[in-house]
């Protein structure tokens, strides 16, 4: 199972950030809206502990939307108003700021009351705001020119968000629902796409991923509310399929409405 996981998100790193690269960072932004980081959490959280569990992870997993909200915004005004010649440099104090934030406003969402209506109610919030913030704040992205595959920034993408998913999902039996629901939204392939299109391309490029987040996020939100509607009645995969297939429709119309 564990080198299932990094199989299969060794290939949807590469995939986004060369599409984030070769096409607009914006088309990768709106891609960051599929259920991938957050699919492969939930999906082996219910393999492993089985749908019950996930259910209950829910509901937390629909708040984590907002910390994710707060984690790629954080990373971009670091970037922006504390600046730094290096990129690597920059790309290490932004995520390092952007992991404290997202911790810190999960800690905060912990001590809500949940219900799914509180739950849902705050993530419309978040995202109606962040939205704001977005068009307001980053500018229109910029495409870079084509590079070299790198066999060593590819393993090294897949393997650190696979280590990263398969330790979300070891975990889950000590941390319990609630903080497995919070960790599996957490952005994991939007990190290691922002983080090396920021190293490899500059800061005029990654912020389109951003923006495009800053859409396709209500993608995420419409995949718990299914996954909380369908897992009860047709069981695992079943949902798997039927979730991901909505979601290419849904983000494919809502690429198309933005342009």
């Amino acid at each position: 199972m564990f080198f299932i996981k990094i199989l299969i998100t060794l290939v949807l790193v590469i995939l986004l950030t060369e599409v984030s690269k070769r096409v607009r960072p914006a088309v990768g932004g709106i891609l960051m809206g599929l259920p991938l980081g957050a699919g492969l959490s939930t999906y082996f959280l219910a393999y492993e502990q089985g749908i019950p569990f996930l259910l209950k992870a829910i509901p937390w997993g629909i708040l984590g939307l907002s910390s994710s909200l707060f984690f790629s915004l954080s990373y971009y005004l670091t970037d922006r108003f504390f600046p730094h010649p290096v990129r690597i440099v920059a790309a290490l104090r932004s995520s390092l700021v952007a992991i404290l934030v997202y911790g810190v406003v999960s800690l905060g969402l912990r001590l809500l009351p949940l219900r799914l209506e509180i739950a849902l109610l705050v993530t419309f919030g978040m995202i109606f705001l962040n939205l704001g913030l977005v068009r307001w704040l980053i500018p229109p992205s910029v495409k870079p020119p084509k590079t070299q595959f790198s066999l060593k920034l590819i393993l090294v993408r897949g393997l650190v968000t696979a280590l990263t998913i398969a330790s979300i999902t070891g975990m889950a039996r000590v941390i319990g629902p609630v903080w497995s629901g919070i960790l599996s939204a957490f952005p994991i392939v939007l990190f290691q796409v922002l983080v090396f299109l920021h190293v490899e391309e500059g800061p005029k490029v990654y912020p389109g991923i951003i923006t495009g987040f800053a859409y396709s996020v209500m993608n995420l939100l419409v995949f718990y509310l299914l996954l909380a509607l369908l897992l009860p009645v047709l069981g695992l995969n079943l949902t798997y399929v039927i979730v991901y297939l909505f979601s290419m429709v849904f983000l494919y119309l809502l690429n198309r409405l933005r342009h």
